[in-house]
């Protein structure tokens, strides 16, 4: 009995060693015995490993697509799929309107002047101007279309993104005395051209330059006109070419939104009715001026508003057929 419990101390002894037999085995030279792992320990371990390899397996899973999950049916087009070299959906083109539909592309300046711009900017805008006026032509706004000045950009991409058949570029060069206009008339379906010019002609003439280009893209496309329509080609505002270029110096800064080109701008109109008190349309875009002036608080003068409607009245009472003076009138009235 005696012996067995020597035995079991023992075995006590070498499963955890006590501080004082550790030292004691130092102090003879003896290396401890190792701690033993209990088989408890052993399986928690190896159930923890299992559980990193398990999940390392399906974290690395959903990185990979799987070949076989993806049928010719079910995998999209090259142009819907997300790459590392970026590619997206391609945008879908517009479809066009039941009757021919024009773009009106900006004029490039080719003078060499980048102050020149607001004259190839103003025939632009007063050649969209005149042709949306014809029922039988869809016209795409000039906000849309001057998105691309400076822009090189081909018409058949035009054509989709703006859902238009025809396109018309130009560019314009004016001299002192001289003005050369350079057109062209394009099915951007096709590319196909279907007329261009070149016009060189004494800038005294440059009114009856700009009635030629309509009447040649009216022509042209086999236009019908009402006969309310028939006038537009030679309706003018104004016969004042130094007034008529006032207006459109003042067209360009109010075109830049800002309080400063505002005060810009209104000072041009005024110059432009001085020389040419009926010019309708130089009151109207005035009009417009004072009630940016309002609408953006600019001006604590309580009469601004009361200013842009007697203008505008002025301006309808001159050419009640001008679009733009209705369309500042309303807003004046209401506001």
């Amino acid at each position: 009995m005696e012996e067995t419990k020597t035995e079991i101390e023992i075995e006590k002894t070498d499963k955890v060693p006590s501080p004082d037999a550790e030292l004691r085995s130092r102090d003879s030279g003896r290396s401890p015995q190792p701690r033993r792992v209990r088989p408890a320990h052993q399986l928690v371990v190896g159930l923890a490993l299992l559980t990193a390899i398990f999940m390392g397996v399906r974290y690395w899973s959903s990185l990979t697509p799987n070949p076989q999950s993806l049928t010719p049916s079910s995998q999209p087009p090259l142009s819907t799929q997300h790459s590392g070299l970026g590619t997206e959906p391609a945008p879908a083109a517009l479809a066009l309107p039941d009757k021919p539909s024009l773009a009106v592309m900006p004029f490039t300046n080719m003078s060499g002047d980048p102050e020149q711009d607001y004259f190839s900017n103003g025939l632009t805008d007063d050649l969209i101007t005149d042709l949306s006026r014809i029922s039988s032509l869809f016209v795409i706004a000039r906000n849309s279309t001057f998105t691309y000045k400076g822009k090189a950009v081909k018409v058949q991409e035009v054509s989709k993104e703006l859902g238009v058949r025809y396109v018309l570029e130009g560019s314009v060069q004016r001299t002192d005395e001289q003005i050369r206009i350079n057109a062209q008339l394009v099915d951007a379906t096709t590319g196909h051209h279907l007329w261009a010019e070149r016009y060189d002609r004494p800038l005294k003439d440059l009114f009856a330059l700009q009635d030629e280009v309509v009447q040649k893209i009216v022509t042209t496309l086999k236009l019908q006109l009402a006969l309310q329509e028939r006038g537009i080609l030679t309706h003018r505002t104004t016969n004042n070419l130094t007034a008529y270029d006032y207006f459109l110096r003042g067209a360009e800064y109010r075109s830049r939104l800002t309080k400063e080109a505002n005060t810009q701008a209104r000072q041009m109109f005024e110059k432009a009715v001085a020389l040419d008190p009926q010019y309708a349309e130089a009151y109207a875009r005035m009009s417009a001026t004072y009630y940016l002036e309002w609408h953006w608080r600019w001006s604590a003068d309580p009469q601004t508003l009361e200013r842009a409607l007697v203008l505008a009245q002025k301006a309808i009472a001159l050419d009640d057929s001008l679009p733009f003076a209705h369309s500042i009138f309303k807003p004046c009235l209401c506001g």
